[in-house]
């Protein structure tokens, strides 16, 4: 998905950063609901994706709105506030996973959001966001998220024996 908007972003229109992030969240969630293994009545997974936009958005305003309004303060530049937004929103996002019934471990909900917002801070600190906008953020910020639920999730085969 990510290669896809990669490949395309030359083309698409200028619709704002906060209107990308509900796009990433909608191809996220729906990627998400095409291949969750339970299942679910039909009617929660349209909910979920327009959740999942929603939060996504919101996460991402979140953090603009802070950027701004942070500008005045010494050293803080735009780089607490998107990063700290981005952890809100993998902490939000895991309880709507939550709400679908997946279960992971308890620290996830502390790693999540911890992971999600070094991601963010590599991305700003490397500056690789001046050569595709906010899809390098969502890019980091899924491949974590995936990441941390993998070692998360407690069904990985695992072989104590060491010889």
């Amino acid at each position: 998905m990510v290669v896809v908007l990669a490949i395309t972003s030359p083309w698409r229109p200028a619709f704002g950063a906060v209107a990308w992030f509900g796009v990433y969240g909608a191809l996220h969630s729906a990627a998400v609901a095409l291949t969750w293994r339970r299942q679910e009545p039909w009617w929660r997974w349209p909910l979920f994706v327009g959740m999942a936009v929603s939060l996504s958005m919101m996460s991402g305003a979140l953090g603009l709105s802070a950027t701004r309004h942070s500008i005045g303060l010494a050293g803080m530049g735009p780089a607490l506030p998107l990063a700290l937004a981005s952890g809100v929103g993998a902490l939000g996002y895991a309880l709507l996973f939550r709400w679908l019934g997946a279960r992971w471990r308890s620290s996830a909900y502390v790693w999540l959001p911890f992971a999600c917002i070094l991601a963010t801070s590599a991305v700003l600190a490397l500056g690789v966001y001046r050569y595709g906008g906010s899809l390098w953020f969502a890019a980091a910020w899924w491949l974590t998220f995936s990441v941390v639920l993998w070692f998360s999730d407690g069904r990985r085969p695992r072989d104590d024996k060491i010889n």
